[in-house]
């Protein structure tokens, strides 16, 4: 069963037509197949874009390509390039080759992960600048911030690690009791609270284990100089990694474009933040009870 329908504007245009039926075979897979790796659970997100959007007015999503790899170091026997053959050691007697083999060192890559992203991100963890234009908060805003809680083991991966899908260097060291500064700052949230009541709050760090505990990690778009910037802080301590173009670390946005979107459930002029369904209702809904 098709789950999306792609047309090429013009339909005497054989090439485009081709080309529609190859994107419509490429999307349809990532959106249909059962394979983690590859698949994008494009229901689910939706179903929650709706949501966000109808609750509080505003729904904000980041998008990129989600890239994971485990590299292992394996012992193999070395290949003659002529014979094709496994190489072994010579025997210092007859000068032949004997039945020691050679062994090598080798990287073995497994991919984890290979996809398209979508993640939506609650409207208290996205932060823009009140006087953005309200058509186009996300890139008319000067600064930027998405809040993303992370635990500590992901951090510190990311320090050792190269990002093997955009090739940036490892994130700055930064000693395990700095990052402790970036866990409570935002621990406790009026809207995250409201949205789960009489409940414990699930960003708020209570492990015993260090690694396990969560950190507030802020990833800034920042317009300076002509160029728009991005870069990661644990909270607002200390610096993660160093500000590069945006369209450095996210390719897709190469005319400018931050890898964000803000949509709206109803739009109210000049306003980036206009009110959700409940909201515009209480007041009938306070008349009727």
């Amino acid at each position: 069963e098709d789950i999306i329908n792609v047309k090429p504007l013009d339909p005497g245009d054989a090439e485009a037509a081709a080309g529609a039926e190859m994107m419509k075979e490429i999307v349809q897979y990532r959106l249909g197949t059962p394979n983690k790796k590859w698949a994008v659970p494009w229901f689910p997100t939706c179903i929650g874009a709706y949501q966000d959007a109808q609750k509080y007015g505003v729904v904000v999503s980041k998008q990129w390509w989600e890239y994971q790899e485990r590299v292992e170091t394996e012992s193999v026997q070395a290949i003659d390039p002529i014979t094709r053959m496994g190489m072994t050691e010579i025997d210092p007697d007859t000068g032949l080759p004997g039945d020691i083999p050679i062994f090598q060192d080798r990287q073995k890559i497994t991919v984890l992960c290979d996809r398209p992203h979508v993640e939506l991100f609650p409207p208290e963890n996205v932060r823009v600048d009140k006087a953005a234009h309200w058509l186009d908060p996300i890139n008319t805003s000067p600064v930027e911030i998405l809040l993303i809680p992370m635990y500590v083991h992901e951090i510190e991966r990311r320090m050792r690690e190269t990002d093997p899908r955009t090739g940036q260097p490892p994130w700055i060291d930064v000693e395990r009791s700095r990052l402790k500064l970036a866990a409570s700052r935002h621990a406790w949230d009026e809207t995250r609270a409201a949205r789960a009541p009489g409940r414990d709050d699930t960003k708020e760090s209570t492990t015993s284990i260090d690694e396990y505990g969560v950190v507030w990690v802020h990833e800034n778009f920042v317009k300076w100089g002509g160029r728009d910037l991005v870069y990661y802080t644990s909270g607002i301590h200390d610096l993660l990694s160093n500000p590069v173009d945006v369209e450095e670390v996210y390719a897709h946005a190469s005319w400018g474009e931050r890898p964000i979107v803000m949509g709206y459930g109803v739009v109210e002029t000049h306003k980036i933040y206009p009110a959700g369904k409940p909201e515009l209702v209480q007041g009938l809904q306070a008349e009727a009870n």
